[in-house]
């Protein structure tokens, strides 16, 4: 029965992912705002708000691999919250460098048509490097077959450049909650399908004996 249940994993991990994601960009956002209206710099919001994110997404997902029987040795949260802090500064320091260096116009309509462009590419680079460095510092968590642990690593870049680029693009039409939801939900597929086949590439072995 509990490899049977095992098939939904994939929506498990989707829903924790979407409810991290919401619950963790919630909390940080009245102190990322202050911290802007203090002048401090980018890195420290990105420092900051990785951790409350890595935390947030990183406790939800855990919950579903000691649910599924994978506890990841309890790893799973510490490597989140490192792999957050790592990639929301490091990618959210490389958009802005990428956003000052394209895009420039002094056309005003020109400039405005280009906004929702520009936040797309910035939040899409943001996620890659968040998703790479989330999923390479959650990988030191895992145990399992190398190539199945390498493409939870691609998958992670992927999905969340593919999250955070269409949560930004959207914002304007769906409102900021939309914006979110779109996020989580993207990542947390993308994701979850990764985590699904791993598990059950780790099981096999089991089920086999």
């Amino acid at each position: 029965m509990r490899h049977e249940a095992r098939g939904m994993v994939w929506l498990e991990w989707a829903l924790a992912t979407l409810i991290g994601y919401v619950v963790g960009t919630l909390a940080v956002l009245p102190l990322a705002v202050q911290l802007a209206y203090a002048a401090q710099p980018p890195w420290l919001s990105g420092a900051v708000g990785g951790a409350v994110l890595g935390a947030a997404v990183g406790g939800a997902q855990w919950l579903v691999l000691r649910r599924n029987g994978q506890g990841a040795d309890g790893w799973w949260v510490l490597a989140s919250v490192v792999g957050g802090v790592l990639g929301l500064t490091l990618g959210a320091a490389l958009s802005d460098a990428l956003a000052m260096a394209t895009f420039r116009t002094s056309d005003r309509e020109t400039a405005a048509l280009l906004v929702p462009v520009r936040a797309a590419l910035a939040s899409g680079v943001t996620g890659i490097v968040f998703g790479l460095l989330l999923g390479g510092c959650q990988w030191l968590a895992l145990r399992g077959p190398r190539g199945l642990l390498v493409w939870w690593v691609v998958a992670n870049g992927l999905g969340w450049m593919a999250a955070m680029g269409l949560g930004a693009a959207a914002a304007d039409r769906v409102t900021t909650v939309g914006a979110l939801l779109i996020t989580g939900v993207v990542a947390g597929v993308a994701t979850g399908s990764a985590m699904d086949r791993w598990i059950r590439q780790v099981e096999s072995p089991k089920r086999a004996a």
